[in-house]
């Protein structure tokens, strides 16, 4: 989730900005509910999808600075083929809201949830001809209408933006839903070589953060993607008890002893949610050997992912190693979320909206 990111930078620097968001989808369309793009006088920050839609959308969402009329809201609905000549043919309602920063007081409340890792939701409700409101809600928040009711239900739940219409006293009014909360796609890297800067490079422009571990503190690149923090120590593995629970390792350092002593050690924590060596399968067979010496059992070394990356791509070049292994990740987090979706509690959070 990044546009919290986007909304804090343009805060800082005092420009005014629309935010072009994707409400309703019908069909086929190139991005989901609640996908964002940021326009200001100069630049624009995010993406709802790219091509003719997005050209559209930002030639008016610009007017209004050339305009400098009061902030408003408003909506448009396009039919990606007949509007846009695209071929998803889909239909997408794309809302407008034109921001004054220093009259949005819910761009603190948004920091403020995120900082404190506390469970939020944004709600944008309203509708767009008349105004849209936003506000923040949070477990325990004492609440007395419905798209309220609803928001705060939701919050245990609820794990990407939804649009849902709320009946109120005036009638039916279209509510937003997104759920604040810092991405927990956790990828903790062991090595800063090639393919360990590679692999940081790869991941630099996707919905995670990254730890990245390294025994000499002067072979990471003066300037970092904004999702990595990195590490310097003697003697990383023993770091491995400092990680998030659910994280997912990546494992290719300078040294095959310790490599060994980093699988090790990760393997007995069992709360991963996936422990990837780098390496041929003669690597694997030695270290399953090795791990089986240290007192693993079978079941624990079995987890173990080595060669590393997804099938079909063999290329050796470190940039091919990491666009091979960035696939997996993608691969076994959706496979994560999915599975998360469809648990009970959810399914029944759901059915009460």
């Amino acid at each position: 989730m990044k546009w919290p990111q986007h909304i804090a930078e343009l805060r800082d620097g005092g420009e005014p900005f629309v935010i072009v968001t994707v409400g309703t989808t019908r069909g086929s369309t190139p991005r989901e509910t609640g996908a964002k793009m940021f326009v200001t006088p100069t630049r624009t920050l995010g993406t709802i999808g790219g091509g003719q839609l997005e050209y559209e959308c930002t030639s008016l969402a610009a007017l209004w600075f050339r305009a400098q009329t009061e902030p408003e809201t408003y909506s448009r609905s396009f039919t990606l083929g007949a509007n846009c000549g695209q071929c998803c043919g889909g239909v997408v309602e794309i809302w407008f809201e034109q921001i004054v920063p220093a009259a949005a007081d819910w761009i603190e409340d948004v920091d403020d949830a995120l900082a404190g890792d506390i469970p939020a939701m944004l709600v944008t409700a309203g509708d767009t001809r008349t105004g849209l409101t936003k506000r923040v809600l949070l477990r325990g928040d004492e609440v007395s209408d419905p798209i309220a009711e609803q928001a705060v239900a939701a919050l245990e739940s609820m794990s990407a933006p939804q649009q849902i219409l709320v009946t109120m006293s005036g009638g039916q009014v279209p509510a937003l839903f997104e759920p604040l909360q810092h991405n927990h796609f956790e990828i903790v890297l062991f090595g800063a070589g090639h393919v360990g800067s590679a692999l940081v490079a790869s991941l630099s422009v996707l919905n995670c953060r990254v730890v990245w571990i390294d025994g000499r503190d002067d072979i990471f690149p003066e300037v970092l993607p904004a999702n990595t923090h990195a590490i310097g120590t003697a003697e990383p593995q023993l770091l491995i008890g400092d990680m998030a629970p659910g994280s997912y390792y990546v494992v290719m350092t300078h040294s095959h002893a310790l490599d060994l002593e980093v699988c090790a050690r990760i393997l007995a924590r069992d709360d991963f949610a996936y422990c990837g060596l780098i390496g041929s399968r003669s690597k694997r067979r030695q270290f399953e050997k090795r791990l089986a010496g240290s007192g693993l059992s079978e079941q624990q070394i079995s987890r173990l992912v080595c060669p590393v990356g997804i099938s079909g791509i063999n290329g050796k070049r470190p940039a091919e190693i990491a666009v091979a292994v960035t696939a997996q990740l993608l691969q076994l987090r959706e496979a994560e979320l999915a599975l998360k979706s469809e648990s009970p509690t959810c399914r029944l959070s759901h059915a009460k909206i």
